[in-house]
């Protein structure tokens, strides 16, 4: 089976930015290793794109998203086609509205 691509949005970048950016504000060591544990864990998706469950709280959009854990973050994903398209990077402890 063919690898999968993997699409970040820009909505997701800009999650991915913000807590490397919140994260350095105490380590930057440690916002380095926090980004590079959420990049090698969407890496798995290239081979592996079922991987991730349902995302029960956005069931009522229209195209099914998945989603995996890293730490403290919930990285959402759907698929489309041949790619995996990374729609946010979300602070799982934040209100979980705000992932809409």
């Amino acid at each position: 089976m063919a690898d999968f691509k993997v699409v970040w949005s820009d909505r997701s970048l800009i999650d991915l930015k913000s807590a490397y950016n919140f994260l350095s504000e105490n380590s930057t060591q440690a916002a380095t290793k926090t980004v590079q544990s959420i990049l090698d864990r969407v890496a798995q998706l290239e081979s592996f794109p079922k991987s991730g469950p349902i995302e029960q709280s956005l069931k009522r959009q229209k195209k099914e998203h998945r989603y995996l854990v890293e730490g403290n973050h919930k990285i959402v994903y759907r698929l489309e086609k041949r790619r995996i398209l990374i729609v946010r990077v979300f602070d799982a402890r934040q209100h979980p509205r705000k992932l809409n």
